[in-house]
């Protein structure tokens, strides 16, 4: 455990260490901590997992957990490397939006796009958040095919003259072929150097409003 625990959650490290499964909740998703830790000791990767922690103040904190087994060179475990990433914050504001009909992605800034995070709401288009945080479907891949090459092309102009906040309107394939219309408000967040790293956006339904448009033209 790094000094950065005070930061993170308040404790020392040593009053961390003390004791660490008194400072989990009793929520039931941390009923998996032992068994995937279990799981690394024994040599097996495992995918990221969460769990929810008082912080030293009494709150409650989420964490997302990455756990990798070390070995020596006879394939033995000698210790598993474990990252833990706060994503109270990032929860609270899923939750929020999860409620409503716009979703948030969370795009690296690479080719097609993508995509590392996103709101469980997507569901109204008929794909699931595995289907784009697995990398089985890209993001580019669900935008219409006439729209493409515009999309590309804002993007890399955005990108390229630092305009960070910005709107595009496009067309998109639900997992039916089904075809809606978007609007996409994103920010591009940047390194220490000014390079791109994420593309940081909401996406909204806005069919019926096309189409009333086009009724009054």
């Amino acid at each position: 455990v790094s000094e950065s625990i005070t930061d993170v959650l308040g404790y020392t490290k040593n009053e961390f260490l003390k004791d660490m499964q008194t400072h989990l909740t009793d929520n039931a998703v941390n009923q998996l901590v032992v068994e995937k830790t279990n799981q690394s000791l024994a040599g097996f990767q495992q995918d990221s997992y969460r769990l929810e922690i008082y912080h030293n103040n009494g709150s409650k904190c989420w964490l997302e957990v990455t756990e990798t087994p070390r070995f020596n060179n006879k394939g033995k475990v000698i210790a598993v490397d474990g990252i833990a990433k706060d994503i109270t914050e990032q929860l609270r504001i899923d939750n929020l939006i999860s409620d409503s009909q716009t979703i948030l992605f969370y795009w690296k800034a690479e080719e097609d796009w993508p995509v590392e995070h996103l709101t469980e709401n997507i569901s109204q288009f008929g794909y699931s958040t595995t289907d784009f945080t697995s990398g089985k479907i890209k993001f580019a891949e669900i935008i219409h095919v006439d729209d493409l090459k515009r999309i590309f092309k804002e993007v890399s102009v955005n990108t390229k003259e630092h305009i960070d906040r910005y709107m595009q309107q496009y067309r998109i394939y639900t997992s039916t072929n089904e075809v809606r219309w978007i609007d996409d408000r994103t920010v591009i967040e940047r390194d220490v150097d000014g390079n791109p790293t994420y593309y940081l956006g909401t996406i909204t339904d806005i069919t019926e409003q096309k189409l009333a448009e086009d009724e009054l033209r």
